[in-house]
């Protein structure tokens, strides 16, 4: 359509032809719409050098879900899983997650999680990126929070 002739285009397509014409040549002058539904909020850091120590991962890896769980409580959501994400010094990948039925109430239990899931990875190479994300996304006053009996 690029190349196409624009009277020929109008004979084929009519009225429209000079529209899918301008479209043809990146010429578009509609608004963007971008009110889509956010699914997932995460957090990554790619470390200048790789790390090694289980420990300190663990240590940036609260720090990135502090700043992700921030984001995620000005939004007012909450999140039913959330995910560690590991690069490696070779470039592999790999992800570990996590799925519970009720959301994710405080950074204090998305702490033990992340925690967990970082253990369950086992890096057995240096870590040149730690991401954390939260997913399956809700939104906080549909899951009122349920006290417990003697709290």
């Amino acid at each position: 359509m690029r190349r196409a002739n624009p009277q020929q285009l109008r004979q084929q397509l009519g009225k429209s032809a000079d529209f899918y014409h301008r479209l043809a040549h990146g010429q578009d002058n509609r608004d963007v719409c971008v009110s889509r539904e956010r699914k997932s909020l995460g957090n990554e850091t790619t470390f200048v050098s790789d790390i090694s120590n289980l420990k300190e991962m663990h240590q940036q890896l609260r720090v990135l879900l502090g700043k992700t769980w921030t984001l995620l409580r000005q939004r007012d959501l909450l999140a039913m899983t959330l995910t560690v994400k590991i690069k490696y010094a070779d470039f592999s990948l790999q992800s570990k997650s996590f799925t519970q039925a009720t959301p994710i109430y405080s950074l204090a239990s998305a702490e033990v999680i992340a925690a967990a899931l970082l253990t369950q990875a086992k890096p057995q190479q240096a870590v040149r990126l730690l991401g954390v994300s939260f997913s399956h996304l809700v939104a906080d006053k549909s899951y009122p929070l349920q006290r417990r009996l003697f709290d």
